[in-house]
């Protein structure tokens, strides 16, 4: 899990947490109205909530050992909290840089997810 090849990810930049604030200020207005577009919103929502909360998490975990940086391990990769939350980091990231920076196809997969939606009323053994 850990990252011994040193490789940086420059590609996961603050853009992306950025992109998630506004997917959920979208999300937000979108509640006060109804049918189709509250649905649409739902993916949406889902992916900018786990970018946002993987950042929280780890901006927690670093200001929690801050207190206590000589309990730290100097080899990162042992450090079990840190590793998970740098997982978590990536994981949440890699998915919001794909359909969370990018509108047009984070709106066509909201369609989608909609439409998916609509078919499962229709015929709930799909």
């Amino acid at each position: 899990v850990a990252n011994f090849k040193c490789k940086g990810r420059d590609d996961l930049g603050y853009d992306i947490l950025e992109s998630a604030y506004r997917v959920m200020k979208r999300c937000r207005r979108s509640r006060k109205a109804s049918g189709r577009s509250q649905a649409a919103m739902d993916a949406a929502c889902v992916l900018a909530v786990e970018v946002i909360e993987s950042y929280e998490a780890m901006r927690n975990y670093l200001c929690q050992v801050g207190t206590c940086i000589e309990r730290v391990d100097p080899h990162l990769c042992n450090n079990a909290g840190l590793v998970a939350r740098l997982v978590d980091w990536e994981t949440s990231w890699e998915v919001g840089s794909r359909y969370v920076r990018d509108a047009a196809l984070l709106d066509a997969l909201c369609d989608v997810v909609a439409q998916m939606k609509e078919a499962q009323a229709v015929a709930p053994q799909l």
